[in-house]
């Protein structure tokens, strides 16, 4: 009974899932037009957010480079905290849901904003990458193995809470 329902699972899931897989492999033989429209996304955002608005507007891939400098996180942290406080959204022009604290594996630990947007590419990229594991092998105990860090902090960092987040 079980492998039965594995196997239903497996399936129905693939089922639902093959375009969206089909899209992104045919979108891979044109990785340039999709990068294009990725920074016309990209440009969007950032044209009209209040931490960039002074440089805009960006006319294309060289102006941005030569205009929009490389950032280390100490050089917005200050803005980060303050749109935390406040909350508001400078960096980009997308709401802000949420911050998510890194490990701090790497430093210091950070606050990440997390948007509707970035969630939503989170949500599509572990769609794929199940898709792919579940088209290549035949699940056979049901068990899988996920490790979540939730975030335990006292201190809020969230904008809403996790019941009122719907993407």
């Amino acid at each position: 009974m079980r492998r039965a329902l594995l196997y239903i699972f497996q399936n129905l899931y693939l089922f639902w899932n093959k375009t969206s897989y089909q899209r992104f492999l045919k979108n891979t033989i044109t990785p340039q037009q999709i990068q294009d429209e990725l920074f016309e996304k990209i440009k969007q955002q950032i044209e009209q957010s209040s931490y960039y608005s002074p440089l805009v507007p960006i006319i294309d891939k060289e102006d941005f480079v030569r205009r929009i400098s490389l950032l280390n996180y100490e050089d917005i942290h200050n803005v980060i905290e303050q749109d935390r406080k406040q909350q508001t959204s400078s960096l980009s022009s997308s709401k802000v849901l949420f911050y998510e604290k890194t490990s701090g594996s790497s430093g210091k630990q950070k606050y990440i904003p997390y948007t509707k947007e970035l969630l939503e590419s989170f949500q599509k990229m572990f769609s794929l990458w199940l898709y792919n594991i579940l088209l290549n092998i035949k699940l056979k105990t049901g068990v899988f193995y996920f490790s979540v860090s939730p975030n335990f902090d006292d201190e809020n960092c969230g904008l809403e809470s996790a019941t009122k987040l719907r993407l």
